[in-house]
């Protein structure tokens, strides 16, 4: 079972994409903005995120950053719509 952060300002898109992963028999950990993903991702140590681009705040480019220079080997999706 891998375990996948959704991050998204938009609640109806993090849950829809959290149902869905969850429907694989996955765990899903979901975060309305990077700031509360970067806690995530010390606390649960995702095998995959999935990241909104536009969010207020960090934005998912400043996001990926971070994830870079705290995970190197992490697996990032960055979405937009």
């Amino acid at each position: 079972m891998a375990t996948v952060l959704i991050v998204d300002d938009e609640k109806n898109i993090r849950e829809h994409l959290a149902t869905y992963v969850r429907s694989l028999r996955h765990r899903a950990e979901v975060a309305p903005e990077a700031t509360a993903a970067l806690v995530l991702l010390e606390q649960h140590e995702p095998d995959v995120i999935f990241s909104d681009v536009r969010m207020a705040g960090m934005d998912g480019l400043a996001l990926l950053r971070e994830i870079r220079r705290r995970r190197p080997d992490a697996v990032v999706v960055l979405m937009t719509a």
